[in-house]
């Protein structure tokens, strides 16, 4: 792109817009802006179809503005034959295939036979990128590891610790009541009547707990985890500190959920659910006698 500017135009080249152009522009579904391709003094017209929040091998972020050497640019993908001819009108010359986009399979065989393939005969690409290939080397990128890992290791810290002190709270309290209990059971209360009241009352504490901390594990989570989000790039670009920047805000954070997460919670309700149980078991059984006898001095 050499430069956009938005027109009144009724016809065009169909084109799904990014949000950055998007809100440059001011555009708005069906409305024509113009652009001034490489090469041409002439302006082509397009059409905004939709808006995009992101388009692949463009870095640009409306979180972060233009730096002392990268100015993020905007972005536009259209259907290359409309373009083609558009292109082919306003610079009496045929549009160049620059870039080629492959659908691959995760087969194992299948990949090593489509990277071996790419990299050598009639069908090279130079350079070739490999989007697999980058998943795997951000994955094992050593800042991306401490994060988790650190992570992982405090949250694994607070979950113990604030089961043991639930358990430990639940069962000092249940035995600074043994004479009650005694008493209630001297009174003619069953052993489970008394569970049921323990049971109740904890339960309540112990769903409390649990609400509060998904509302504030959350609210941690959305304010915290952007802010510790780091994108690495392939070592075979070479791009300034400006881009580099711009990159770390072009996709949007999502959180998600994975399935260990849930099996860790499950097992934390379990673990809960049984410990009560042992409680319950417990202080609905105290030998009335020993509970009752006063000091002999």
């Amino acid at each position: 792109m050499q430069e956009l500017s938005k027109s009144s135009a009724s016809s065009g080249v169909p084109a799904l817009v990014d949000a950055l152009a998007w809100n440059k522009l001011d555009l708005s579904a069906g409305a024509t802006f113009q652009l001034a391709l490489a090469n041409s003094t002439t302006f082509t017209s397009f059409v905004a179809v939709a808006e995009v929040q992101h388009i692949p091998t463009v870095n640009d972020s409306l979180a972060s503005g233009a730096t002392s050497d990268y100015s993020p640019p905007g972005g536009i993908l259209v259907d290359y034959q409309p373009f083609a001819s558009a292109y082919a009108k306003a610079t009496n010359s045929p549009a160049q295939r620059n870039t080629v986009w492959l659908r691959t399979t995760d087969n194992p065989g299948l990949l090593s036979q489509a990277r071996t393939a790419l990299s050598q005969g009639p069908l090279a690409l130079s350079p070739l990128f490999d989007r697999r290939a980058m998943i795997a080397q951000a994955q094992s990128d050593p800042l991306y590891i401490n994060l988790v890992g650190i992570l992982t290791l405090g949250a694994a810290t607070a979950l113990f610790l604030a089961l043991v002190g639930n358990l430990l709270a639940s069962w000092l309290s249940a035995k600074s009541r043994l004479t009650s209990f005694a008493l209630l059971r001297a009174l003619g209360s069953t052993p489970g009547q008394i569970a049921s009241v323990l049971l109740y009352e904890q339960s309540i504490i112990y769903s409390a707990a649990i609400g509060l901390g998904f509302l504030f594990g959350g609210l941690l989570a959305a304010t915290v985890i952007p802010a510790l989000v780091f994108s690495s790039t392939p070592q075979a670009r070479d791009i300034s500190s400006g881009e580099f920047y711009v990159i770390q805000r072009v996709l949007p954070v999502q959180i998600v959920l994975p399935a260990s997460l849930f099996i860790a919670f499950i097992l934390l309700v379990l673990l809960c659910i049984a410990a009560l149980s042992m409680i319950a078991r417990i202080v609905s059984r105290p030998s009335i006698s020993q509970a009752l006898r006063l000091n002999e001095d």
